[in-house]
């Protein structure tokens, strides 16, 4: 997980939090990978936890329901409070973790891609945007409903 493509970054207007950690390393990773998918806030954003999923989690009754529920309840307060988004909290990572497991849950777009080491900007490297070969992909929509039914079986079952 890591980077913005066609939405606005969540640390600067272009950069993504986990790209902004250290630009050069991944404008690095980008260019020299032979196959990255981009999961980045391009589709996570689009993947928010709410409190009806974390009361799921209460309701089966065990004590790591319960903690859980408590942990993504703060997740989602920090959401709110901070004012990045009032419906919910993003599941970043385990969006990536279920792209790895099933790349079928966005659509990708052959690009390849770079980083701007002064402002950690993920944009398309114009000096291979006419390569025929596209090392990078990068997730830019994502089927919500499919991959928020699959999280909470799994979870469900894990805290169950």
């Amino acid at each position: 997980m890591g980077g913005a493509l066609t939405v606005p970054g969540n640390v600067t207007p272009y950069t993504e939090a986990n790209i902004n950690q250290d630009p050069e390393a991944a404008d690095y990773v980008y260019k020299h990978a032979k196959h990255l998918v981009m999961v980045g806030l391009d589709v996570t954003m689009q993947t928010l936890l709410t409190k009806k999923e974390t009361q799921e989690w209460r309701d089966l009754g065990t004590e790591k329901g319960r903690v859980f529920a408590d942990i993504f309840d703060y997740y989602i307060e920090a959401y709110d409070r901070l004012d990045i988004d009032k419906r919910g909290a993003a599941l970043h990572d385990p969006l990536a973790v279920g792209v790895a497991v099933d790349p079928k849950l966005v659509t990708l777009l052959p690009i390849n891609m770079m980083v701007t080491h002064e402002d950690g900007r993920t944009i398309g490297d114009p000096e291979r945007a006419l390569d025929p070969v596209k090392t990078d992909f990068a997730a830019v929509e994502v089927d919500t409903a499919d991959y928020l039914d699959r999280f909470m079986n799994y979870t469900n079952q894990i805290l169950g």
